[in-house]
């Protein structure tokens, strides 16, 4: 997918391997303008329902699973099925400039700097790490990419897995 907002060209493309369980998007951010662009934030969210489709149940168990530290840039969100706990779904990166959260609204409602750093009109989000809820609330993962000079680019990567143990290769 190529698109723009402004004077930032922005380029996602999702790779799936064959043999994995996973997929991977990569997201290309580009300033196309002759000023520096700054505070910016990428988001993807999502309210998941992983066993809606075998008992009709639209609420999951999502939890905080790591947090990007001074140890390890791993950022990882799941959530998995209340009638089939196999039914399991996570959103998650190595990037540092990562958080994820745990919102009542399916989009943060709160301007995405406040959900990065976890404070001001998004105070009510769940980020720390075993953060839970078991009610029908989506989570998400956002990126502080900062600024971008003209004809800058940087790049960003987070993975849909649907077990634990595929983060580490689906982001290698």
């Amino acid at each position: 997918w190529d698109g723009s907002l402004g004077n930032l060209a922005i380029k996602q493309t999702v790779t799936q391997k064959k043999d994995k369980v996973y997929f991977v998007t990569r997201v290309e951010l580009t300033n196309t303008g002759t000023t520096t662009l700054t505070n910016i934030y990428y988001n993807r969210s999502l309210d998941p329902e992983p066993d809606a489709t075998i008992g009709g149940n639209y609420s999951s168990d999502k939890k905080i699973i790591y947090q990007p530290n001074a140890i390890s840039r791993n950022c990882l969100v799941v959530a998995t099925g209340q009638d089939y706990d196999s039914a399991y779904v996570g959103l998650g990166s190595k990037d540092c400039r990562a958080r994820c959260y745990i919102t009542n609204t399916y989009t943060p409602d709160a301007p995405l700097s406040n959900v990065h750093g976890q404070n001001g009109a998004a105070s009510g989000y769940i980020y720390n790490v075993n953060g839970f809820s078991s009610n029908n609330t989506s989570m998400g993962i956002v990126f502080n990419v900062g600024s971008l000079a003209p004809g800058e680019t940087t790049e960003l990567a987070y993975a849909y897995i649907l077990k634990q143990a595929d983060l580490d290769s689906a982001l290698s």
